[in-house]
């Protein structure tokens, strides 16, 4: 619902997101999968972690480096940020990332 397509995510953190939100339903809650997808890879010895989905974006910031262990590579439309690509953020700035990309989509939606 947040990118309104669509979407076929194969990681086993989307099963846990969909599963929760679908425990929450069969407990009578109002609530909605509208996660920010994620996915992570772990290679040679660095986590790197994707949030959203990038397509239709026209620009790009980074902030960092890739080869050091902190880098944050923002996918932008409208100069709002839409997705991402990460190593080395801590859950404060994930948590953080995750909100600026909702917003972002729906700014730009």
């Amino acid at each position: 619902p947040l990118y309104g397509k669509h979407r076929r995510i194969e990681h086993w953190s989307n099963a846990a997101y969909a599963g929760t939100t679908l425990g929450r339903i069969l407990a009578g809650e109002d609530a909605r999968f509208d996660h920010v997808s994620a996915f992570f890879s772990e290679e040679f010895g660095k986590t790197f972690r994707y949030f959203g989905d990038a397509a239709g974006h026209d620009g790009t910031s980074l902030e960092g480096d890739f080869h050091d262990d902190r880098a944050l590579f923002r996918f932008l439309r409208g100069g709002a940020t839409i997705a991402a690509a990460a190593t080395g953020l801590d859950d404060e700035e994930v948590n953080e990332l995750t909100q600026e990309i909702r917003t972002g989509v729906a700014t730009v939606a």
